[in-house]
């Protein structure tokens, strides 16, 4: 058994993952919007920091978790704009009021109808009420992570990450693999001629370094 294996072994029965269902779409840079299934490592997306309403261009750096397959039980945000479709302890920008300023990153399970979303709408972040929440299953889901930790899917700005309740804990918690893309980037043609995270990544499947964390450091899970 090689370590990778044994990371995912031990770490499968007690990580909580955290994705997008396979239908979503992602607002890229150009303001299109892509499927998340056709993202890929590189891409240019658009982001947000619901708490300034400033809309920045963004990179993908990997993907956290993906699974094309399997089916997995979500929660399905509508509002008065649209939805969104999540796991139970994936992050989500909320609050209970109009307010930005005033929101958080809750797990989808813990929103309600007394919730407001951050919608990208003609170019500025507006206030969405929630009209329901639902349980729903579906097939496939992925956990795209991007240099800032956020991301527009279906229009609406969530966070990359999942299990950990605290946005900032889990951006300080992949600090190391924003580096490594970034140092792959500044090698650029020569990044094959060193150790890179690819050697450790698996076509379907959570990424080695989040199982590593989950082993390791449990007490970063809520």
């Amino acid at each position: 058994m090689n370590f990778i294996t044994y990371i995912s072994d031990a770490a499968e029965s007690s990580f909580a993952t955290g994705c997008f269902a396979s239908d979503s779409l992602v607002t890229m840079a150009d303001g299109s919007l892509k499927s998340i299934q056709d993202l890929n490592k590189g891409d240019k997306v658009l982001t947000a920091d619901p708490f300034t309403g400033e809309i920045t261009t963004d990179t993908v750096v990997t993907f956290l978790d993906i699974n094309k397959n399997k089916k997995n039980q979500f929660t399905k945000i509508v509002h008065d704009n649209g939805e969104i479709t999540l796991t139970d302890y994936h992050l989500i920008y909320a609050g209970l009021s109009k307010d930005a300023k005033d929101s958080a990153a809750l797990f989808a399970k813990d929103l309600t109808e007394q919730h407001y979303i951050f919608h990208l709408s003609n170019a500025t972040l507006t206030s969405y009420k929630i009209r329901r929440v639902l349980k729903v299953t579906k097939r496939g889901y992925y956990a795209p992570l991007t240099l800032s930790g956020n991301i527009i899917v279906n229009g609406v700005v969530s966070s990359c990450y999942a299990s950990v309740s605290n946005q900032w804990l889990g951006h300080i918690a992949m600090f190391p693999v924003r580096f490594f893309h970034k140092l792959q980037v500044g090698l650029g043609t020569y990044k094959s001629l060193v150790f890179h995270e690819d050697m450790f990544l698996s076509a379907d499947g959570i990424h080695w370094y989040a199982k590593l964390l989950i082993q390791f450091f449990p007490y970063l899970l809520s």
